[in-house]
């Protein structure tokens, strides 16, 4: 016969509070990305993304001190999902490989997605141009920095360099970094010719990253 600890429901209950907090602030976030990216910062403001989101302006401020905040929160959630693919990556695979992977997986997010390159993009380049104190206000709480890339960038660093610990070799910080740009830059370039009526696919991510494996001397 099984037994219960006393406190279960106790410990349900917290959990279930947990994720509708996680579920809340989430669709905040979402909010906030969305309303910047179809309507700009203008639009965005706090009243319009507590309606989107079918929250109260109190309830936001309850998670997010400013919509910055919340549009931090996505690029957090963005690294840390870099992450876990670094961290899912088959053993053996060599760096451009996994960077590879990484790459095609945000090339085939619909625009729309929160997490896809097009979005992200936007994201950083209103982050970058933030008053400087929102942007002292923004990382008082010890956050990754988004004034220093480097430093931004840091946890997938060390992401990339563990690997290569792993498969028994070393990989330098900033060669870490042009590998990261690399997987960041690659997609939205063929996004940008998507837009203007050249179509590509998986296969042109693919066959520029063995371009870049190979060599860019292959070019002549």
């Amino acid at each position: 016969m099984s037994r219960h600890n006393g406190n279960q429901p106790e410990k349900n209950a917290l959990g279930l509070r947990d994720r509708k907090k996680a579920e809340t602030r989430r669709r905040i976030a979402h909010a906030t990305v969305e309303l910047l990216v179809n309507e700009g910062a203008e639009n965005t403001t706090i009243a319009r993304i507590a309606e989107k989101a079918e929250v109260s302006a109190r309830t936001f401020h309850n998670y997010f001190p400013h919509r910055e905040a919340a549009l931090l929160f996505i690029l957090n959630q963005f690294i840390d999902e870099m992450i876990c693919m670094i961290n899912a990556a088959k053993p053996g695979q060599r760096l451009i490989v996994v960077a590879e992977s990484i790459a095609v997986n945000f090339y085939s997010r619909p625009a729309e997605n929160p997490n896809s390159i097009a979005t992200l993009s936007r994201l950083a380049d209103h982050l970058h141009g933030i008053p400087p104190q929102i942007r002292k206000e923004l990382f008082a709480d010890g956050d990754r920095s988004f004034s220093n890339g480097m430093e931004f960038f840091s946890p997938l660093v060390q992401a990339f360099q563990q690997y290569s610990e792993r498969e028994g070799r070393e990989l330098s910080t900033a060669n870490a970094l042009l590998l990261i740009n690399t997987v960041l830059f690659a997609p939205s370039i063929f996004m940008e010719l998507n837009k203007a009526g050249n179509s590509t696919t998986e296969e042109d991510i693919r066959n520029a990253f063995h371009l870049l494996a190979g060599g860019l001397s292959k070019l002549g």
